[in-house]
């Protein structure tokens, strides 16, 4: 009895490690994907354009990293958007992709959500960006 716990302690301990190592390291990448969430925040709601509003940032618990617009000045949000859409995520990639700014994403395989709600805050659009894409 005494050697099978032993050799299960043996077996299991490599596998309680990692799995501890990997749990902590998301956790220390969600930290500071939060911090990133957290200063863009400070300086919100701004216009980046005639159209688009930033208006926050958040993570999830599986570390994707969420940004949230609203389109405004403009009866139909969803056209608007729909006619610039490939444009847009084509440059998220680009900039995701070379970014030294954005190179803790690349590191860390994050997954970019991008949230674009009209004026009554219904999501319209959104992009998904994955590590497969920009990288």
């Amino acid at each position: 009895m005494k050697r099978l716990l032993l050799l299960f302690s043996l077996v299991s301990l490599p596998y309680l490690i990692s799995f501890w190592g990997c749990t902590s390291k998301n956790r220390e990448l969600n930290h500071k994907l939060n911090e990133m969430a957290s200063n863009l925040n400070g300086s919100t709601p701004v216009m980046l354009d005639r159209f688009t509003r930033f208006d926050s940032a958040s993570v999830t618990k599986d570390n994707e990293f969420c940004y949230y617009y609203t389109i405004l000045n403009t009866t139909n949000a969803d056209s608007l958007f729909s006619e610039l859409k490939q444009t847009i995520s084509e440059n998220i990639r680009s900039q995701v992709a070379s970014s030294p700014d954005l190179r803790i994403f690349r590191d860390n395989d994050v997954t970019l959500r991008y949230f674009y709600r009209d004026s009554l805050q219904n999501i319209v659009h959104d992009i998904t960006i994955t590590p497969a894409q920009y990288k």
